[in-house]
């Protein structure tokens, strides 16, 4: 997730969240596209706590 962070804070209309905040928001936005795109095993041995 930290390269999705990451990937925002660059693009050209972030506006600046405290970093807190802006992880929150990822973090929902990969929850739910796991949910939505029914993704319930976990890709490629990844190792954050969401996939498991």
């Amino acid at each position: 997730m930290s390269k999705t962070v990451e990937y925002i804070r660059e693009s050209e209309n972030y506006r600046v969240l405290p970093a807190e905040e802006l992880e929150q928001c990822v973090s929902i936005i990969v929850v739910d596209s796991f949910l939505r795109c029914n993704i319930f095993e976990n890709p490629e041995g990844y190792e954050h706590v969401i996939a498991q």
